[in-house]
């Protein structure tokens, strides 16, 4: 873009108010091309007289009026436009000149921050209305100023639009930078601690809250409440940990429902404080007293905030894989193979280039023009990993086989002498695969790369919904390691649990989706464990009594809200304590985890429900490392 020149404090008067075409030869190169290296003009935001007297306007953006281009304060200059000098335009390279020339004249000038006023956004709640993206008026930003360690939670309930975003940051350095999304309409929530260290270092900066309508087509409504503790006189916000779980928080209030049914004063404060028309005696009553202490407005959205959520699934994440196809295409206009695919994405698992190598390589003996989603899916079902998925997750393999076939039959054959080319489909679900962790696997491997499948409307995702595959299910088992059914005799290397660990997680689900439990919690995990024989043995080498503990595990699922609609999914705490798990048996030179790995993980656990009950039973990691040795030992 063209440079518009301005009368500034530091050149004076401009005698010519004509355009400066900034470059010798404007670039002009595709959006997917462009690189750091490319020649580009930045220019900073529209509010510049914000910032007057203290920053000098020199030259601004010609087609958006007052953002600067080139811009002073003190004796720093900013210069956007991004080029080696070689290829500056005479009339640039003349600005410039006498920029640096007028700078040498200049006496030193210490660089003092410039503190614009903003309104601060107060604790409270606002309702919004933001209009779709393509208007260019779809985003809110709300300033706070914390003078002291601070916990804060920010909520956006919304309406209407397919693509909302949520932000908290601080600070130049981007202290602090919280980022929730959502192509669902599902509630949005933030909980951030904010230490004593960041407000010192963000200093006279705003921290910031901004909302944000990407949705191109709809406009949204929005209820955006934020908590923080401003003063002394308002009931201080408990801070929550950034490893919360759905188990952290059921603790808070059991213990708060335990101590009101006796009577504690204290408790009963809490509550008064909190929910003082609710029956102080209920343990509805403790749940929503425990979310507004954490600074959320009900049970629901505070449980929801900590849930463990898999992203870039479904309809999120249709830009960026769509910039990806763009990126991996451009690179590789004339032959988009599977090779230059996995060079262009990076970190691809051995086992899966076999699988996509062997099946680009039949796609083109067929004659097929583009290497497609079901050519993918067709040479999955023979990879051991994928196929371990599917058959763990209990839908009908045989049909789906069938039906990919049919579908990789009946495609077109390719009339042109071009070669094979990855299509849009397959670097979609290539994208979203590395944003889905697998458990005890790295990079992108054949699970996350069938998870990521599900996010693409074709017909491999179609077909593997219609025979029984759902992608929560195929989640659960790749992400946590969750089974709806066991397989007794799975290949080598298709999973990194032992049989009994695998007959553990599917008892896990089982027990909670038959008493229709909205999570799969540790407590669900540990209950189902106790029908392993190894873990029993564990059990009883600590002093442990399995049908004391069993009843106690029993009283703590009893008391989770039932609901009947509910598809249950595990919980953050599961899911580390699944990682944890298959970390000890690496450790231990195993590629397979057990029982008493997972065990072992449970121990960890601190400020839940079954680290009390584990505790009352006298078993702890310590323990369970002494059996270890003697084992070992024998």
């Amino acid at each position: 873009m063209s440079v518009a020149t301005h009368d500034s404090g530091l050149l004076g008067r401009w005698t010519s108010k004509a355009a400066i075409e900034p470059f010798v030869e404007a670039p002009d190169i595709p959006w997917a091309e462009r690189t750091t290296h490319t020649p580009c003009v930045y220019f900073g935001s529209g509010n510049i007289a914000e910032y007057r007297p203290g920053v000098d306007y020199i030259a601004g953006a010609g087609e958006f009026g007052d953002c600067a281009v080139v811009m002073r304060q003190a004796n720093l200059v900013y210069a956007g436009v991004a080029a080696h000098p070689d290829e500056w335009s005479s009339d640039y390279r003349e600005l410039l000149r006498r920029v640096s020339f007028a700078l040498a004249r200049r006496p030193v000038e210490d660089l003092e921050p410039i503190i614009v006023e903003r309104q601060l956004h107060p604790p409270g709640t606002v309702e919004l209305e933001l209009a779709h993206d393509d208007a260019y008026r779809g985003d809110r930003t709300f300033y706070l100023r914390l003078d002291r360690p601070t916990a804060l939670t920010v909520t956006l309930e919304h309406s209407g639009s397919n693509a909302m975003m949520l932000l908290f940051r601080g600070g130049k350095k981007q202290l602090h930078w919280t980022r929730e999304d959502t192509a669902t309409g599902a509630t949005l929530t933030i909980a951030v601690n904010v230490g004593a260290a960041a407000i010192e270092a963000v200093g006279h900066r705003y921290w910031v809250i901004n909302v944000w309508n990407y949705d191109r087509e709809n406009t949204a409504s929005a209820r955006l409440t934020v908590a923080y503790n401003m003063n002394d006189s308002e009931p201080a916000i408990l801070p929550m940990p950034g490893n919360a779980s759905f188990e952290y928080l059921n603790r808070h209030a059991l213990e708060l429902h335990r101590e009101a049914l006796e009577r504690d004063a204290s408790a009963l404060e809490r509550i008064d404080t909190h929910a003082p028309s609710l029956d102080a005696e209920a343990l509805d009553t403790a749940r929503l007293v425990t979310a507004r202490e954490h600074g959320f407005e009900t049970w629901e959205i505070v449980t929801g905030h900590v849930v463990f959520k898999p992203v870039f699934l479904g309809g999120a994440g249709e830009w960026g894989a769509q910039d990806f196809f763009d990126r991996g295409r451009a690179l590789n206009r004339d032959s988009f193979s599977v090779g230059e695919l996995v060079e262009f994405a990076g970190d691809f698992s051995d086992d899966l280039i076999v699988t996509l190598t062997d099946a680009f390589a039949r796609a083109g003996t067929a004659g097929h023009g583009e290497f497609t989603g079901e050519h993918v899916l067709l040479a999955l079902l023979d990879n051991p990993i994928a196929a371990h998925v599917l058959k763990s997750v209990g839908g009908d393999l045989h049909g789906l086989r069938a039906d990919v076939t049919s579908l990789v039959e009946a495609m077109e054959t390719n009339i042109t002498t071009g070669p094979v080319q990855v299509s849009r489909e397959l670097c979609g679900a290539v994208y979203r695969a590395n944003f889905i962790s697998v458990l005890g696997r790295e990079g992108t491997n054949a699970g996350n790369l069938l998870a990521g499948l599900y996010g693409e409307n074709g017909p491999a995702s179609e077909r593997l919904a219609a025979r029984g595959f759902g992608q929560q299910d195929v989640l659960n088992y790749v992400v946590h390691g969750v089974c709806v059914s066991d397989i007794p005799t799975p290949e080598p290397g298709a999973t990194v649990f032992d049989p009994e660990l695998e007959q553990g997680t599917q008892g896990a689900l089982s027990k909670a989706r038959i008493s229709g439990h909205e999570h799969v919690t540790i407590e669900h995990l540990l209950l189902a464990l106790l029908d392993s024989a190894a873990m029993r043995k564990a059990l009883a080498s600590l002093g442990a009594k399995v049908d004391e503990l069993r009843g106690d595990l029993t009283g703590l699922l009893d008391v989770l809200r039932v609901d009947d609609a509910a598809v249950p999914e595990p919980t953050r705490a599961f899911n580390r304590v699944m990682q944890m798990t298959v970390a000890k048996a690496r450790r231990s030179g195993r590629a397979q985890a057990s029982c008493e790995d997972a065990l072992w993980a449970l121990c960890g656990e601190r400020d839940v429900p079954s680290a009390d009950v584990l505790q009352n039973h006298g078993v702890n990691r310590s323990g369970l490392e002494t059996i270890a040795i003697g084992l070992e030992r024998e």
